[in-house]
């Protein structure tokens, strides 16, 4: 599951940093997108992403934090936990030896 994860995050956030890449190139204008940006488009109907009436410091920090980056960081934490899980899952199926 976690390399799954692994490869869905990167896949995304290679494509955000690619499109961001491709509007540099054309424009010389660099478009940030905020994790608050994309999740708009994930959850378009989301009162919190559009008016946050709570919680304005996590809103704050999503909004400030870069798409591609949180999705990057994700999928190397989760390529690492993969790691860290095939030991075991070759010990369970080799029959614990």
């Amino acid at each position: 599951m976690a390399a799954l994860i692994a490869w869905v995050a990167f896949v995304g956030g290679a494509w955000i940093l690619g499109y961001q890449t491709y509007h540099w190139l054309q424009s010389a204008v660099w478009q940030g997108i905020s994790v608050v940006q994309a999740l708009h488009l994930v959850m378009p109907g989301n009162e919190w992403l559009a008016r946050p009436t709570s919680w304005l410091g996590v809103h704050e920090a999503l909004r400030w934090l870069p798409a591609s980056g949180v999705l990057l960081a994700i999928s190397f934490i989760a390529m690492l936990v993969a790691a860290a899980d095939e030991p075991d899952r070759q010990r369970l199926q080799g029959g614990g030896a």
